[in-house]
């Protein structure tokens, strides 16, 4: 099954990158971002990329219950958070960004393509999978300013 539908394009004086990839499967969420106007995370059903500046599309729930689509733009702040594919001990998913026991923050680290739990204390970087099954989600490094 195909999770995510990508289209994309280069203009035609070849300096002008576009695309979309909008996320297709209805029981995961593969992205998050965090939002610093609305002080909240948010399920992302889109992105769009233009010139190094990426759009996130996410929907709002209205007064109403009407649900709309909004966007914010990451060069304004706000930032992508992707799932590691682990979950804890209740089961929800783990995202970079989350704080696990009060004790390690979830970061990706880019130049060894994986995913770790950095100390708040000491900075030591674990591998995410070799941190006990029974850990839990306590908070989130951008909410809490940590």
């Amino acid at each position: 099954m195909q999770y995510m539908q990508y289209m994309q394009g280069v203009s035609a004086d070849s300096r002008s990158y576009t695309g979309l990839a909008k996320i297709k499967h209805p029981n995961r969420m593969f992205l998050k971002a965090y939002i610093p106007d609305l002080k909240e995370e948010v399920v992302v059903s889109s992105l769009c990329w233009e010139r190094g500046n990426i759009s996130i599309i996410y929907p709002v729930r209205q007064e109403s219950g009407n649900i709309k689509l909004a966007s914010a733009d990451t060069k304004d702040g706000n930032i992508i958070l992707r799932q590691t594919g682990m979950k804890d001990s209740l089961g929800v998913g783990i995202y970079e960004g989350d704080v696990i026991d009060g004790k390690y923050a979830v970061e990706f680290l880019n130049e060894k393509a994986m995913f770790v739990a950095k100390s708040l204390e000491t900075g030591n970087e674990i591998p995410l999978y070799n941190l006990p099954k029974d850990l839990k989600i306590t908070g989130n490094i951008f909410k809490s300013g940590k």
